[in-house]
């Protein structure tokens, strides 16, 4: 093991806050294509996963505990924008938001 128990982490977490941040950086275009690819890689089918993701909202579990409060309403706001979009493009409607 390269790094101590604490040193990976706190690398961990480093990584994740930085994914995080250049995601919220990305236009919604660029989301959206990025949200599209993970999907497509994914063994469930997109309108199920998109159902789930809109009725569960697992997203909300990923946001860094290091992200502001606007960092996370734009993180929200943004995925849920994106996954209203796909969910139209796969024939539903519009779906209550959890929690």
């Amino acid at each position: 093991m390269v790094f101590g128990e604490a040193d990976a982490d706190q690398a961990m977490r480093s990584s994740h806050e930085r994914v995080f941040l250049d995601w919220l950086d990305l236009n919604l275009e660029q989301q959206r294509a990025d949200l599209n690819l993970y999907m497509a890689e994914q063994s469930t089918p997109r309108r199920t996963l998109v159902e789930n993701w809109i009725r569960l909202a697992p997203y909300r579990n990923v946001i860094p505990a290091s992200a502001s409060g606007a960092e996370r309403a734009l993180f929200i706001g943004d995925l849920e924008l994106l996954l209203d979009l796909i969910r139209n493009e796969c024939g539903g409607g519009v779906a209550g938001r959890a929690g």
